[in-house]
């Protein structure tokens, strides 16, 4: 046998193949980027495609779309018996790997095979031919590469009747029919149907003629399907004879001969303009078949055609392959197979040939599949076509376009419409109007006619709200919109990802709009978008449009999906326009219209029976529904045939009723179950999957006959698609497209009829879970019980779904709706096991999606579950954690490990934590705030400092202010941000919920203005204190329902009511005479009380009025008298807090912070409530019921219990916080430094929630940190000390917040623990430098001293004294350098005897005069050889020393004037090499600071390093090679690496996402670097950075700034973490990442120490006595 391609079938039919395909392959390559315009599907990149986009794009939503999906589909073409063997093998061994190689590209791949697997009863309507060429079609409109295959070989195929004929042709056909039984038997089959225009003849369904074709009995089934087959191919035989004395070599007479296999061919490959570039030939030719013999035969008639056929089928099928298909194919596209016959024709399974064959076969057709695929991916992506933006516009034209073609009438609503457009008006016009009323259809019709009634240049912006993913998302509707005003209006600028942002960002985008090119933006249907957002609020939509721009939008006018009463509050009357039912006479109209359109007319019962329907229920949807039921009458149909239900949802379930009947009850009810449960519908790859995997289906279908693979066969469900196509539309999900339900009556017909009950729609889920988990994919042979019980397992083909297709090919149709219906197929374990507790997942979805994605499953799982630990545990880690993940999904499993406590709670994730496939950095163990706590989650909002904070009255809603003049609304809950109002204006002061929380009231300079809660659009502007005023605005709210507002104005209180917004009430008083706008302002119903801490004598007065009064009057109070000190000085306390109850006034102050207690009515001092000093009493806030007073207390909240008059500091904060709001005393928010806003239930105590702490003392007696350590202050970690020599452990500095206490602790960083720590008390804290592995040197007042910090005592003290506060360690540690005890030049001293060896002095020899030393440093902490100093009295001059020659090598000038520039003396260093110095520097009028270079060979300057951004220097560091790290800040955040030799910019790192950075540490090879912030709240991630590839390695978010430092050669990150007393050691992991292995045995000279040492550093009785031998003391004498 000769296997694999070895011959091509050319006009000679044995030419050699080129199998390598070389030369033809580099041909395709120079025509790939050459196509027809008429068919863009394959390779777009033509100036006609370009303009075409850019058209569609500009929004002319009449041009016919290239299409976009991004698909590989392939028709697969064969003749039935004789193919088995290879479509079976293709189907199973080459098919699954070209779907991973798509979906590895992110492509769907589909193959539609209509012979495999097809039982002979899927013939009842004839209706396969035409099935078939309508699939073929859209496999060349939508497939990317190939789409059409044939295996054509000798057989020529089955030869179907014609399913309509025309009836001229039919009638002439009959009357060439010269057998009277033919005529009869034609008659008996061909039935006129007139209804059709023109009549047509119509071949009935077989079972109409041979009911038994239907029947359960095999028996009885069989013989009918005999006796059709007979039957068939009499009349087949009749019309083509008659058929070619009719038409003789017309080409009509072909219908009746062609093979249904030709009728492919020919639209797959004959009428095509370029099939080389997507088609292929397969073809097998079986070798020496003439010679077998006659006894063979049977078996050889399923392979081979004969040649005494009497209608030459042997000859159609010559002229087929060598006419037509090798005339159109390129060589490189047929592949052939001399495959020898054998006695039991193609027998792979016992034949090694055929196997070899079968094989070959599989392997060539994947490589020229892939090779097709790939040529067709490339072509897509060098087009605009690839754009999303694109696909989604493209999609929305192509519903217009449907819609308007069978849109008639409506002129009544089309002509408001045109009036609206035409019009000059900037205002919004709303469509309402029931669910099927046609809303949709007017406006698609409103965006046909924009164009025509504006302007030709007009653009047009269209969204159909819920037919695609995008559009039913407010984010990312925002966004699609965004992106399409810019590039129609020319300018791609860019467009933020963040719904806030974009908020902000559509009204700017409208502004582009012009006389020239108006814009119409219409949005449809505003009740379609999900809950993410709010979206239905409609806080994002403009309501004051720019010039030129109309909107109109569509809503249903139900309240259950809240837009239409939002927009009648905001709107009036004249902007809406009611969708009216359809009157009889347009109903007529349009019918009439409709079978015009169609070709189709109705008898005149018909007719009266369709009208009649429509009457009952005149809605367009039940007119379009009706209508397309009415086209399936025929003339002939019998009158019981003709009825129709009179309902929207009866005429949806009689059209569901009928395709059951149909097609089956089982395979129907399931395939639309799965198609109406799919979260956002499902691709028909995937419900094809999902059947196969559904053995009650295959059951059904398998009843009496199963096909060799156990999968559904194709084309069961391509015909259930094609009854109701009109109903089921395709839509982008997830960048594919999607089978879902057009309209929203239909979905929820199929939900009550196909998902009637909790059993059903948990069994439907479960299997579409399965499916998506991938539990029968990849191998995965499923169970079953034939429905004859017959037990077995089988391979299903379904495909593979990992999480990650190849690299960076995410699975999103997995990651979307898998956590939905595991829900919804009540899963919860699986649930947990696949997605909450998966942390692959988890990672997958943050990045191939966003956190908010993730939150929104977990939210939707905890409604669900609400008593699952394990969610609420994970969903609490990731809200504790948002701030860091929305920086760095990578930062997931290193903010699992650090905050979860008690492992066991959540041991498989914390497991996975521990071995991340991706690069993190992962601590040692938990330090972060877990969950569990009181803290339930972290959000992250405004650029600049929160500054103010309410909640409304039901605890759901809360607003902050920001410094930046922004305003947020969030839902506490969730944490999701609502709304955020930008640029509200200067000074945003003051800000509460009022009118019963219906709304908000903001102040700032100059005005108040009032939003609405639900959705944040500004209902009105107040200006209490006139038009032109700029000073801020103070206010109150009171009254019966907080509907009045009380304001301090320049010498009188204004009351104003807020539903009239006038001034209904004002009193006047001269304490606002003077910065009534800096007033504090509170008020309970009428009485307000207020106070002023800026008028200086006044400020210990409070004011209180009663406005309910009829005259009201103020009285004043004064809690805190002015006192006497000793010395005779009258002192004043100003009032800082303030709250009022029903009966009482309360006010406290920061200096006794007790709380006095006042009658609210009789103003007597009640009684007063001793605070604490150490409290900061300001900014109280009162419970509603009158219980608590919550304030800011520093890092914690302080709160007073009035009923037992007892307070306690609770919630600690890591940073001071700025407010704090709580309705019950118990939830609680705060807001902090750090820009963030916590939410807190202060009754959550959970012990496993409390972090251990891990300092010195809980070694030797554990303790578990808790909240109740209320005056406690902790200690905190100052500095990390490297220790040379040893990488292994680190010493650690720490001390009080306040004191002079302060420690030494040696951590070993392998295992965190402490070895030895030495207690020191010291005022000035220590600044010590390590010497060796136990000795520090350190300055301690004049005296430098060494000290043994394992041992706590002082080993060395060096002679003479110093005048500085540190000393520098040089020359390998065996010298240092300090300044003298005069403090005006330096001294170099002998570290072993402590004795000075040299001065270098600043002044000459015969003066030595010089001012004092300002700063000093050396080049190197180990071995310095040089040094730098500068002098107080001349700060541009640098003195550059020589160690080893105790010489001064060079002063270094820097240029300006002391009074105009200026160095920044402590940021300075030498280059690795020491031939350049740097410092920070700033020049005369420059706003930024830089970086000034000289050469400390020739002393000149060389360079300013000066960033493009004007950036400015904030820190520096040297690397090798004369290069410099400098990180920026101000106007620039990033990381730039200098050439110090040439002064060129070599690379720039990114830096940190919100504040600059201060800290650089490179390791010792300069391969690694790490980054980080030692102080800024609002900057809090450290990163590793490889100075290899100047790429980000890792990073990780702490929660407040501490001390960072490297360890163990730079491959350990060491953190002292505050929280719990210890130092953290982080390390890298991941798949790509050296695992680094902590050394285990402890070698050092470190002992564990049994007890803290007590260190006396001062030395009274000596310290302060003077050597008699210090040379530097007549050198720097207070005489010079």
């Amino acid at each position: 046998m000769g296997c694999g391609p070895s011959q091509d079938i050319g006009s000679n039919g044995n030419a050699p193949t080129d199998r390598g395909g070389k030369k033809a392959a580099n041909d395709r390559k120079q025509r790939i980027h050459v196509e027809e315009r008429e068919n863009p599907s394959a390779y777009h990149n033509t100036e006609d495609v370009h303009a075409l986009v850019t058209e569609i794009l500009q929004g002319n939503v009449e041009i016919k779309c290239p299409p976009n999906a991004k698909i590989v589909r392939i028709f697969t073409s064969s003749t039935f018996t004789d193919t088995e063997h290879e479509r079976n093998a293709l189907m199973e061994r080459v098919y699954p790997k070209l779907k991973k190689f798509c979906q590895e590209r992110g492509f769907e791949f589909q193959v539609v095979d209509m012979r495999w697997g097809i039982r002979d009863e899927a013939t009842d309507d004839h209706m396969g031919t035409e099935l078939c060429l309508r699939e073929i079609e859209a496999c060349q409109k939508l497939s990317s590469g190939p789409n059409f295959v044939t295996f054509l070989s000798e057989r020529y195929g089955t030869r179907l009747l014609p399913r309509k004929i025309d009836a001229d042709e039919f009638e002439s056909i009959m009357s060439h029919v010269t057998s009277e039984d033919g005529k009869e038997l034609l008659d008996s089959w061909y039935k006129k149907d007139e209804n059709e225009i023109p009549s047509v003849y119509v071949l009935q369904k077989i079972s109409t003629n041979l009911p038994e074709y239907k029947s359960d009995s095999d028996e009885t089934k069989g013989q009918a399907k005999n006796t059709w087959w007979s039957v068939s191919e009499k009349l087949r035989r009749f019309l083509s004879q008659a058929a070619e004395s009719v038409f003789r070599s017309d080409s009509r007479a072909n219908k009746y001969k062609y093979s249904v296999t030709e009728h492919e061919l020919n639209k797959g490959i004959v009428e095509v303009g370029n099939p080389d570039k997507n088609c292929f030939w397969f073809h097998r030719i079986l070798t020496d078949v003439d010679a077998q013999e006659a006894e063979d035969r049977r078996l050889l008639d399923r392979f081979v055609e004969s040649g005494d056929s009497e209608d030459d089928a042997k000859g159609l099928l010559d002229s087929l392959k060598t006419e037509k298909i090798v005339v159109k194919l390129p060589k490189d596209s047929i592949l052939t197979y001399n495959v020898n016959w054998t006695e039991k024709g193609i027998d792979p399974k016992h034949v090694s040939e055929h196997k070899e064959y079968i094989n070959q076969l599989c392997q060539d057709f994947e490589e020229k599949m892939k090779e097709r695929i790939s040529e067709g991916i490339a072509g897509r992506i060098h087009s605009e076509i690839t754009d999303p933006l694109y696909e989604e516009v493209a999609q929305h034209a192509a519903f217009c376009q449907d819609k308007c073609e069978s849109f008639q009438g409506r002129d009544n609503v089309l002509k408001p419409i045109e009036n609206y457009l035409k019009s000059n008006k900037n205002n919004t016009l709303v469509l309402h109007g029931m669910s099927g009323s046609g809303k949709t259809s007017v406006v698609a019709m409103a965006a046909k006619m924009a164009r025509r009634l504006i302007s030709k240049d007009a653009v047009v912006i269209l969204r159909f709200l819920g037919t695609t993913p995008d559009s039913c998302n407010i984010r990312r509707l925002l966004y699609s919109v965004c992106r399409q005003l810019s590039k129609a209006y020319g300018d791609d600028e860019d467009t933020p990802d963040a719904l806030k942002m974009l908020i902000r960002t559509l009204p700017e985008r409208l502004k582009k709009a012009t006389k020239e090119r108006p814009l119409v933006l219409l949005l449809d249907s505003l009740d379609q978008f999900d809950a993410e957002g709010d979206a239905r609020k409609l806080s994002w939509l403009p309501l004051e449009l720019p010039e030129h721009v109309k909107l109109i939008v569509s809503t249903l006018p139900d309240k259950e999906y809240e837009c239409f009463p939002i927009l009648q509050s905001l709107l009036d009357n004249e902007q809406f326009l009611a969708i009216p039912k359809l009157e009889t006479s347009d109903s007529e109209t349009i019918l009439q219209s409709w079978l015009k359109m169609q070709n189709r007319r109705l008898t005149s019962d018909q007719m009266n029976a369709l009208v009649q329907a429509c009457q009952q229920c005149p809605l367009p949807l039940f007119l379009k529904i009706s209508f397309d039921e009415a086209c399936r009458w025929s003339s002939y149909s019998k009158p019981e045939e003709s009825q129709l239900k009179t309902t929207v949802r009866d005429v949806i379930i009689n059209l569901f009723e009928r395709v059951e009947m149909h097609y089956g009850d089982m395979l129907v009810s399931r395939a639309l179950g799965y198609v109406t449960a799919g979260k956002n519908g499902l691709t028909e790859n995937e419900l094809e999957d999902i059947l196969s995997i559904d053995d009650d289906v295959l059951n059904d279908v398998y009843q009496y006959w199963t096909p060799p693979i156990r999968r559904l066969p194709p084309l069961l469900w391509v015909r259930i698609r094609a009854e109701l196509s009109s109903y089921l539309v395709d839509r982008g999900a997830d960048g594919v497209r999607v089978v879902s339900w057009y309209h929203r009556q239909f979905k929820e017909a199929a939900q009550q009829r196909y998902l009637p009950d909790q059993k059903t729609r948990q069994l439907i889920h479960a299997n579409i879970a399965d499916f998506f988990m991938g539990k029968w994919a990849d191998g995965k042979k499923k169970p079953y019980i034939s429905k004859q019980g017959v037990k077995g397992e089988s391979d299903r083909l379904v495909a593979s779904q990992p999480l990650v297709f190849g690299e960076d090919s995410y699975n999103l149709r997995k990651l979307s709706e898998l956590p939905y219906h595991l829900m919804q197929s009540e899963q919860l374990q699986s649930l947990k096991d696949n997605v909450f507790l998966y942390l692959d997942w988890l990672y997958t979805k943050m990045k191939a999606m966003s956190l908010r994605h993730v939150f929104d499953d977990f939210r939707a799982a905890s409604a669900k579950y609400p008593d699952d630990t394990d969610i609420r545990l994970v969903s609490e880690v990731l809200q504790l954690s948002q701030e860091a993940l929305l920086i760095d999904p990578n930062q997931l499993a290193p903010q699992i490990l650090a905050r979860v406590v008690q492992t066991k709670k959540l041991q498989a994730l914390v497991s996975q934590a521990q071995n991340p496939k991706f690069t993190c950095l992962l601590p040692s163990f938990p330090f972060l705030t877990p969950p569990g706590g009181p803290l339930l989650r972290v959000v992250t909002g405004h650029r600049d400092n929160m500054m103010g904070l309410d909640i409304s009255c039901d605890g759901k809603l809360a607003i902050t202010a920001g410094a930046d003049s922004s305003v947020k609304l969030w839902d506490v809950e969730s944490g999701y941000e609502l709304k955020s109002l930008e640029d509200v204006g200067l000074e945003v002061n003051n800000l509460k919920f009022c009118n019963g929380d219906k709304h908000f009231a903001v102040s700032f300079k100059g005005a108040i203005n009032i939003y609405q809660s639900s959705n944040g659009s500004q209902v009105a502007r107040l200006c209490p204190d006139g038009e032109s005023s700029t000073a801020s605005v103070p206010f109150a709210v009171g009254g019966e329902c907080s509907e009045k507002l009380f304001v301090p104005c320049q010498g009188v209180l204004k009351m104003i009511d807020l539903k009239s917004e006038t001034t209904v009430k004002e009193v006047t008083d001269d304490f606002l005479d003077e910065r009534y706008w800096s007033c504090y302002i509170q008020a309970k119903g009428y009485v307000v009380a207020y106070y002023n801490t800026l008028l200086g004598r006044k400020m210990n007065l409070l004011q209180v009025v009663d406005m309910s009064a009829e005259s009201p009057a103020v009285r004043t109070i004064e809690p805190y008298p002015k006192t006497k000190t000793p010395g005779g000085v009258f002192q004043t306390h100003p009032i800082n807090a303030l709250v009022i109850t029903d009966d009482r006034i309360i006010v406290s102050n920061m200096v006794e912070n007790g709380l006095k207690i006042y009658d609210i009515k009789t103003l007597e001092l009640l009684k007063f409530i001793e605070g604490s000093k150490r409290d900061m009493s300001a900014r109280f806030y009162l419970t509603q019921d009158m219980r608590f007073i919550t304030f800011p207390n520093k890092g914690r909240v302080c709160v007073w219990d009035l009923n037992t008059e007892t307070r306690s500091n609770i919630l600690e904060h890591p940073f001071p916080i700025y407010n704090t709001a709580t309705i019950d005393g118990h939830n609680i928010v705060t807001i902090g430094i750090d820009n963030l806003m916590r939410i807190w239930d202060r009754r959550r105590d959970d012990p496993d929630a409390r972090l251990p702490r891990r300092d010195w003392q809980s070694h030797k007696a554990p303790k578990t940190a808790s909240d109740d350590d209320d005056e406690k202050e902790r200690e905190l970690f100052a500095d990390l000390w490297q220790i040379p020599g040893d990488q292994r452990h680190i010493v650690a500095y720490s001390k009080q917040r306040t004191g002079d206490d302060c420690a030494v602790t040696v951590w070993d960083t392998a295992t965190c623990k402490p070895i030895s720590r030495t207690s020191v008390k010291s005022p000035d804290g220590l600044r010590w430098s390590i010497l060796d592995k136990n000795h520090a040197i350190g300055v301690v007042g004049q005296r430098i001293k060494i000290i043994d910090f394992v041992t706590g005592k002082i080993t060395k003290v060096f002679h003479g004294k110093t005048g500085g506060e540190w000393a520098s360690l040089v020359k390998n540690r065996t010298e240092i350098v300090a300044v003298t005890q005069g403090g005006r030049n330096l001294k170099i001293m002998d570290v072993a005897s402590g004795k000075p060896l040299a001065i270098l002095r600043h002044g000459t020899t015969e003066s030595r005069h010089s001012s004092p030393v300002a700063y000093f440093n050396c080049d190197s902490e180990d071995n310095g050889r040089n040094v730098c100093s500068i002098l107080e009295d001349d700060l541009l001059t640098w003195y550059i020393w020589d160690v080893n020659t105790r010489s001064l090598k060079c002063t270094l000038k820097a240029p300006g004037t002391p009074d105009k520039s200026s160095m920044v003396i402590r940021e300075s260093t030498f280059s690795s090499n020491c031939t350049y110095f740097c410092c920070k520097y700033k020049e005369n009028k420059d706003i930024n600071t830089d970086v000034a270079v000289w050469n400390t060979l020739s002393g000149q300057l060389t360079h300013r390093l000066k960033h493009e951004k004007q950036g400015s220097v904030s820190s520096i560091v040297p690397m090798g090679d004369d290069k410099l790290l400098v990180s920026y800040c101000e106007k620039a955040t990033d990381i730039v690496l200098w050439n110090l030799s040439n002064g060129e910019r070599l690379e720039r790192l990114p830096g940190h996402s919100f504040r600059h950075v201060d800290k650089l540490l490179l390791t010792s090879d300069y391969r690694s670097l790490l980054s980080y912030q030692s102080f800024s709240a609002k900057e809090r991630e450290f990163i590793i950075w490889d100075m290899e590839t100047r790429a980000k390695v890792a990073g990780f978010t702490v929660e407040e700034n501490s001390v960072i430092q490297l360890a163990q050669d730079g491959n350990v990150v060491v953190v002292g973490a505050n929280s719990i007393g210890s130092i953290v050691s982080f390390t890298l992991h991941g798949d790509d990442v050296t695992k680094f292995e902590m050394p285990k045995n402890d070698s050092s000279i470190y002992q564990a120490a049994a007890k803290e040492i007590v260190l006396e550093l001062v030395d009274p009785a000596n310290d302060e006595k003077d050597d008699p031998d210090d040379m530097d003391s007549d050198f720097d004498s207070d005489e010079d």
